[in-house]
């Protein structure tokens, strides 16, 4: 080798010093860096192509362990999840007010429970029926205030997917922009490397994604949980078109011309246009939370905020209607009816009772379906009531030969019809009845002591739902206000004198028997939908909600602890210890002298031979 070889391999090693030197000065210097993973130098022996001289510098590494890092980006979408989550029910929960609050739903409706008991005791007493106004207008503002709460809640669930969306373009085009540099450098600088893993994991925690092995390049390619393409080495771009008022109507549906809210379209060069929220795109992360509470949770919190609204007034001052008997059938006055009042058939079909209820409408009905009642047994058939009688029995007569019923239906007198069974074997007709509301406040027991706003509250599906929202809009009665004497007085002064309690009895009755109608979410599944108490109901809304924020705060703790231990584990597999980094350090500064020590040694040889 001679010395020219000494020279090499001296001269090598403290190139290779230097370029070690460099790295530990890199992992000291980011020793705190938030996403910095330590760095390491491969060195392999030179080769000339004949025997092997000195050493080189080789590839400068990234410690990492890619299957924890896996993990914890899934973890971090649960997290971003469990996060959201945890803040709307939280403040849901606020809204309600906690089981036995103060000023909360539930413990206004026990004010409002107790003020009738005394309304019962005491109703010539004027002190006492303005009280019972007075808790009622109480506990129909606080639903007011709760519904504009969810209402805002939803709103600002819709401004954060925005700004979330807003963030991930910027993150995938960070992601784009460091997949370039890292190709460009030939995959040799680590730090491009840290920043676009950085950035993966924020995107991580927005939604959850699925990221592709290193390319020989050192280039990644971000995914969908479903595979859909993100970001590689171009990003693609999502767009959500916010809908800035929401309300309790507001919905999101497949259909771009009915929905009422906004949807995340992926766009990009070379793809077509896809809603990632039909395509299921947000399992987890935080827009997953967001679009759960904005299209499910918050919806069903306005539900069984609606179903009790619902509930209560119709309560008050909803009324039965018999039937009376006929040759071979049943005959009904249905002209107290209005739209959203019905009228309910029950007749046998080989051995089985079936039930129809028929729902007045305008004609112009819509969203009227089986759910439109709490049973859960009977079939729901809109019936024009704006048309004439004899169109009115037709349209009857024709749903029940639909259904597989031998009964015709025939005017008989305004508004009244008879129901007869034309089978052969007679009598198959069960039941008739009419369920129609009061809008007066005298006439009957029924009261209309709610109302929709300014006008009267019947369940009406004309236009859509009335239910839908009458949380945000129920009110006391404006006339009850002004003068309380009708919650004693129903008829007239000489029927029934002031201070007569059948009324306000009455109303405490409908009240521990209430129908329970939710169209969507379960909040009332363990309680009877028919016969329900009132109270118990309310309780079961409150208790849900203080349950759910409760359940979704013990979710983050766990899950925030997960995070933590994953990161910590991460920390000692790639964060850089200074400790290390030091010994590191000496070890070099010894190899260092060590070469310079060959170099001097080769100078003092040389010098020497050129003496001789």
């Amino acid at each position: 080798m001679g010395l020219a070889g000494v020279l090499r391999n001296a001269l090598s090693g403290i190139d290779v010093t230097q370029a070690g030197l460099d790295v530990v000065s890199r992992n000291v210097a980011n020793s705190s860096t938030v996403g910095y993973n330590k760095q390491t130098l491969n060195q392999t022996v030179k080769d000339y192509g004949g025997p092997a001289f000195g050493v080189k510098a080789g590839e400068v590494n990234r410690v990492l362990d890619q299957q924890l890092q896996k993990q914890l980006r899934g973890e971090l979408s649960g997290a971003g999840y469990v996060g959201a989550m945890q803040s709307y029910l939280e403040r849901l929960e606020i809204s309600f007010g906690a089981p036995g609050a103060a000023n909360g739903v539930e413990s206004l409706y026990s004010g409002f429970e107790a003020s009738l008991e005394r309304l019962i005791t005491s109703p010539e007493n004027p002190a006492t029926r303005a009280e019972f106004v007075q808790t009622a207008h109480l506990l129909a503002s606080e639903m007011n205030a709760v519904s504009r709460d969810i209402q805002t809640l939803r709103g600002q669930a819709e401004t954060e997917i925005s700004d979330s969306v807003t963030r991930i373009n910027e993150i995938l085009k960070g992601i784009a922009n460091a997949n370039q540099r890292i190709a460009f450098s030939g995959n040799s600088d680590p730090g491009w490397a840290d920043q676009r893993d950085a950035l993966i994991n924020e995107l991580a925690e927005l939604m959850e994604v699925k990221v592709s092995e290193p390319a020989a390049n050192g280039t990644v390619s971000v995914m969908t949980r479903s595979g859909t393409l993100l970001a590689s080495d171009v990003a693609m771009e999502l767009s959500f078109n916010r809908n800035a008022t929401v309300g309790a109507q507001s919905r999101f549906t497949d259909d771009p011309a009915t929905s009422t809210l906004g949807t995340i379209i992926l766009s990009g060069p070379g793809r077509p246009p896809l809603d990632m929220i039909q395509d299921n795109a947000f399992g987890s992360g935080k827009i997953g939370a967001l679009l759960d509470l904005r299209d499910q949770v918050l919806v069903e919190a306005q539900n069984s905020l609606d179903a009790m609204a619902d509930a209560m007034a119709r309560a008050m001052s909803t009324y039965s209607v018999p039937s009376s008997e006929i040759a071979d059938g049943r005959s009904i006055d249905a002209s107290g009816l209005k739209s959203g009042d019905r009228l309910t058939f029950s007749y046998m079909d080989g051995g089985t009772e079936k039930t129809v209820t028929f729902i007045a409408t305008n004609g112009k009905e819509q969203g009227l379906n089986d759910r439109a009642t709490a049973r859960t047994d009977d079939t729901v058939v809109g019936i024009d009531f704006t048309q004439s009688d004899a169109d009115i029995a037709a349209a009857m007569t024709a749903a029940l030969a639909s259904l597989g019923a031998s009964t015709t239906v025939t005017e008989n007198g305004p508004k009244s019809f008879d129901f007869v069974d034309t089978a052969s074997s007679g009598a198959a007709i069960t039941g008739l009845r009419a369920e129609a509301t009061a809008t007066s406040l005298t006439g009957g027991l029924a009261i209309p002591l709610f109302v929709d706003g300014g006008k009267a509250y019947t369940g009406s599906f004309d236009g859509g739902s009335q239910q839908l929202g009458f949380a945000g809009r129920i009110a006391v009665n404006p006339a009850l206000l002004k003068d309380s004497s009708s919650l004693s007085v129903y008829m007239d002064p000489t029927t029934t004198p002031m201070g007569d309690p059948a009324r306000p009895a009455a109303m405490m009755a409908r009240l521990q028997s209430v129908e329970l109608r939710m169209p969507n979410g379960n909040i009332a599944a363990s309680l009877p939908a028919s016969g329900a108490d009132m109270g118990a109901f309310v309780s079961r809304i409150v208790s849900t909600q203080a349950m759910r924020a409760s359940a979704a705060n013990q979710a983050k703790e766990a899950q925030t602890q997960v995070v933590a231990q994953l990161e910590e584990r991460h920390a000692l597999k790639s964060g850089v210890s200074v400790d290390e980094e030091m010994t590191k350090l000496i070890q070099l500064q010894m190899a260092y002298q060590a070469n310079a020590r060959v170099v001097q040694t080769f100078q003092e040889m040389l010098d020497l031979l050129m003496r001789i």
